[in-house]
């Protein structure tokens, strides 16, 4: 065999620590690459599918458990005013919360109002959404201020006061009805229709923050009726007045209306119950229902109680009895059961779609596990029935079993180097591009599963470690004679 000594020169260190028998395996490898190529191959390929797998998985399931939203409570019911009903919203509360399987209750009103907010305490990724989304999505007010659509929730007072002291906030600070401090919730995420994809963010960069909302003043005579952003971006506020039958509407721009100050004092990083995932694309301020003339003023608030429907929200031990029983009390006092909406029932289809998700990806992540490790077990014990004759001559010449072992074990060390030196990078950026085409459609970041990088690495020292363990045992009894005569060995 012809062949230059500086392609099979080894490191001094690989005697030292390895001995003869590793410096020959190091030599063996360096020889003949070739013979070692499908093993190290085959580990690389092994690797690769491993963990690419594993990142599609992870990346799909947390999309999928991201995007279902969770609603918080198990039932709800919406209740909307009329002449005939004239119970107020604590009346039907304290009847429905009397259901056998309802373990809280709570019912909350709502209000939708733009408030400006000072420029540096809103987050760079609330501006750059809107850059993107469109400049006039950014209304100022003359002082310069970012117009933010905001949804007010007023909670009645006993379920208020329980949530904050389960988050640890003092009720008496935060139910103040002259002073009212809010509780907001300034996580975003949105569908956008033009892009295809969701997007996340929080709203604020400093908190508390202290805003400015604007109130609408009725002129005298005149109810408030709704208000709406005109085609230049400013806010028109509308208003009706009811003579002999025929409606009159005049129409009056924000700087005309009165301006209340809205201070946050918390961010609600748990949500209540009767608050959950909202949907709603913007910021959410929470309020006990005393303090609703305070942030509102009288005339909307008064408007609201008699206009918008109160939501009723509700847990339960068992969410199915819970609903009859519901439907069953309002019936009894004369409302309409068709708004009652179980959501635990439809938390539950969403949370079997989760399971289906995470049973596929599981699945898919074993099967290639298993694939890899057959193409492993099999490329690496057949290479070492290929090289009988070769064991035979390295015995032949006075290697001792101790030797042999050293040799086999240092050549499973190469093989694992190997396969993880060219596997690894090469799943990094195959996680990479997972990443940038999940991100077409889901708002994330970039990140690696460590979890499957570690279990990828210890798994092929482990594999190769076994494989050539049995094999070593098939080959252990062989002649040394016969293997020496064997010509196709």
């Amino acid at each position: 065999i012809a062949i230059r000594p500086g392609k099979v020169r080894t490191l001094k260190l690989t005697y030292k620590l390895f001995g003869l028998s590793g410096m020959l395996a190091s030599k063996n490898f360096k020889r003949n690459r070739k013979k070692y190529r499908a093993t190290v191959l085959s580990l690389f390929v092994s690797v690769v599918l491993f963990i690419s797998a594993s990142s599609f998985c992870s990346y799909l399931t947390k999309a999928a458990g991201d995007i279902v939203s969770d609603s918080g409570c198990d039932i709800a019911y919406r209740y909307y005013p009329d002449e005939y009903t004239a119970l107020s919203p604590d009346e039907i509360l304290k009847s429905l919360s009397e259901a056998a399987h309802v373990t809280q209750a709570a019912w909350k009103q709502d209000q939708q109002l733009p408030v400006y907010f000072d420029e540096k305490d809103i987050s760079r990724e609330y501006l750059d959404f809107w850059a993107e989304a469109g400049s006039e999505g950014l209304h100022r007010n003359s002082e310069g201020e970012l117009a933010v659509y905001t949804q007010f929730y007023f909670i009645d007072d006993a379920a208020y006061a329980d949530y904050l002291k389960a988050v640890g906030l003092s009720p008496a600070e935060y139910m103040d009805s002259e002073h009212p401090v809010a509780v907001a919730s300034d996580f975003f995420r949105s569908y956008q229709s033009d892009t295809g994809k969701y997007v996340t963010f929080h709203l604020f960069s400093n908190t508390p923050a202290t805003g400015t909302s604007i109130t609408p003043e009725a002129p005298e005579g005149y109810s408030f009726n709704a208000w709406y952003e005109d085609e230049y971006g400013n806010y028109v506020f509308r208003y009706y007045k009811e003579t002999n039958g025929e409606f009159e509407y005049v129409e009056q721009t924000e700087s005309l209306c009165k301006t209340t100050t809205v201070s946050i004092g918390a961010i609600a990083h748990e949500l209540p119950f009767f608050l959950g995932a909202t949907e709603f694309n913007g910021l959410v301020l929470l309020y006990p229902a005393s303090a609703k003339d305070a942030v509102l003023g009288p005339e909307l608030a008064a408007h609201m109680n008699e206009s918008y429907g109160t939501s009723f929200l509700f847990t339960a031990d068992d969410h199915k009895a819970a609903a009859a029983e519901i439907s069953e009390a309002l019936k009894g006092m004369g409302l309409n059961p068709s708004y009652v909406s179980d959501y635990a029932e439809s938390a539950a289809q969403q949370r079997t779609f989760l399971v289906i998700i995470t049973v596929f990806s599981y699945g898919f992540i074993i099967l290639i596990s298993l694939i890899a490790m057959a193409n492993v077990f099999n490329t690496i014990s057949t290479n070492i029935q290929l090289r009988k004759r070769e064991f035979a001559m390295l015995k032949s010449t006075g290697m001792t079993p101790k030797g042999f072992r050293v040799m086999m074990y240092y050549e499973c060390l190469l093989y694992g180097a190997k396969g993880l030196l060219y596997g690894l990078p090469v799943s990094v950026a195959i996680t990479w591009w997972i990443y940038k085409s999940v991100a077409y459609g889901w708002d994330t970041s970039f990140y690696i599963p460590w979890y499957s990088l570690v279990i990828a690495i210890a798994s092929v020292f482990l594999v190769v470690g076994s494989t050539m363990m049995y094999s070593m045992q098939k080959i252990k009894k062989d002649n040394v004679v016969d293997a020496l005569k064997n010509d196709n060995a």
